[in-house]
């Protein structure tokens, strides 16, 4: 039963690893920014606002722990150029199939996707970690 689950299912993702939990510092870290930029924009003393100042000072207290190397940053400079590339080539895939739809990229999406989809999370830790 479980193996016909397993065969519908797709390909097998690996056991988390050091690979994942770096993505994920990277993205929280990321995340943390943000909301650091966001909180100029809220009223202060708002509920909105205490809890984003929160949420922000907690998450930054493992900002050390959390620093990118150069492999992490490498590899996820590698699945955005990746994903830039597979949007670009479904774009005109697109465009293509359209056919009377106007001239490829006339009110599509932006070049290089916009669709704001994820890079996958590496499924093997990086060599050295």
């Amino acid at each position: 039963m479980a193996a016909m689950a397993r065969a519908r299912g797709g390909p097998q993702v690996s056991a988390p690893g050091a690979g994942d939990q770096a993505h994920s510092i990277t993205m929280l870290m990321q995340a943390v920014a943000m909301i650091q930029q966001a909180l100029p924009g809220l009223p202060p003393g708002s509920p909105m606002h205490r809890d984003a100042l929160q949420a922000a000072t907690r998450l930054s207290r493992h900002a050390n722990q959390g620093a990118p190397g150069a492999g992490v940053q490498q590899t996820q400079l590698q699945d955005l150029l990746r994903n830039v590339m597979k949007n670009a080539l479904l774009q005109r895939i697109m465009n293509q199939k359209g056919g009377a739809g106007g001239p490829p990229g006339a009110g599509g999406a932006p070049p290089g996707g916009g669709g704001g989809g994820e890079a996958p999370m590496p499924s093997t830790p990086l060599p050295g970690a």
